[in-house]
């Protein structure tokens, strides 16, 4: 059984706990009690400091509940020392997203790694079938992280990109990045297995059964709200659990809150996966049966592919940078 807020506060109280932080966190705001937990995290930053106690109540406090509260000593190095964004409204933030990909070295440099990976995996997993996933799972992991990073960093207002090397060798990447690839699934599968189930109604069931436009029509919503839901698994994902995604009512929640944000995300979301296939289906056409080709059009599908996925995980950031107690409640 979890522990409860009060239990958590306790164990906190006798030491400062990472683990134990982002858990009483989670476990009071369900409790309703919010505004005594931000109290509480106050009060422990005041007597103990900490970088993990200040990270946490710069993600859940709005900036009022803040103001006036000191942050860590800056190191000489580090992503503390990077600049800042300017709160602005939302949608006016999205215009710089678009050359995110290829605003600093540390971008380009996983853009560069992604092409090989992207390109190596399609090819094989034809091959390999089941066996592949397991070869997938920790390549997709290592750039799943570092996209996760590009999310928690921006959620900050960071500037620039995130060094590759957090995504290595940090506390807490080092071991647990190969897990990022299931979390990214989860989030994938939540918001997408209601779709699957219908199509595979659809394409099983017999051409000239009258159920067959019902399927079809289910499908379709279906499809449109895994695509509503999707940048919100995302986001709980990176910031919760890997069965996160799987509260829907929570998701609702949220969404409700964001309201025109939120649907400036999906929009963009769809914008950028929209040009995306556009991209891989006029390369193949290109291509056409020349293998050298082939590879060729899989490998730049690679980048644009990934270049699109920073781009989105760069604008579900700043969305909770710009509607951080709406987008982390």
């Amino acid at each position: 059984m979890a522990a409860s807020h009060e239990e958590l506060r306790e164990r906190l109280e006798r030491s400062t706990d990472e683990a134990a932080l982002g858990a009483y966190w989670e476990a009071a705001r369900e409790a309703g009690r919010r505004d005594e937990a931000v109290a509480f995290l106050k009060s422990l930053y005041a007597r103990r400091g900490g970088r993990a106690v200040w990270a946490l109540l710069e993600r859940a406090c709005t900036g009022p509940e803040i103001a006036g509260v000191r942050p860590p000593e800056e190191t000489r190095v580090g992503p503390e020392l990077d600049a800042k964004l300017e709160r602005r409204p939302f949608p006016s933030l999205l215009p710089g997203v678009l050359g995110f990909p290829f605003a600093s070295g540390s971008a380009v440099y996983m853009l560069v790694v992604a092409g090989p990976l992207v390109m190596g995996t399609s090819m094989l997993q034809p091959f390999l079938g089941c066996v592949g996933l397991l070869v997938m799972a920790p390549l997709w992991g290592f750039l799943v992280s570092y996209l996760f990073d590009v999310v928690v960093q921006s959620a900050e207002g960071r500037v620039r990109a995130p060094r590759v090397l957090t995504v290595l060798w940090s506390d807490v990447s080092r071991l647990t990045f190969l897990t990022h690839f299931g979390r990214w699934l989860s989030a994938t599968i939540a918001s997408f297995i209601p779709l699957t189930i219908f199509l595979s109604a659809v394409l099983t069931e017999d051409p000239s059964a009258a159920s067959r436009p019902i399927l079809w029509g289910l499908a379709i919503a279906a499809g449109a709200a895994g695509l509503v839901h999707y940048p919100i698994s995302l986001l709980l994902v990176v910031f919760g659990e890997w069965w996160h995604p799987f509260n829907v009512a929570r998701g609702i929640r949220i969404i409700k809150r964001l309201g025109r944000d939120y649907a400036v995300v999906v929009g963009f979301f769809l914008a950028t996966t929209a040009a995306t296939i556009a991209f891989q289906v006029g390369a193949q056409a290109v291509a056409g049966d020349v293998h050298e080709r082939q590879n060729v059009a899989r490998l730049l599908s690679g980048w644009v592919t990934y270049a699109g996925y920073l781009m989105q995980m760069r604008a579900l950031g700043l969305l909770c940078y710009i509607r951080r107690d709406a987008a982390t409640t």
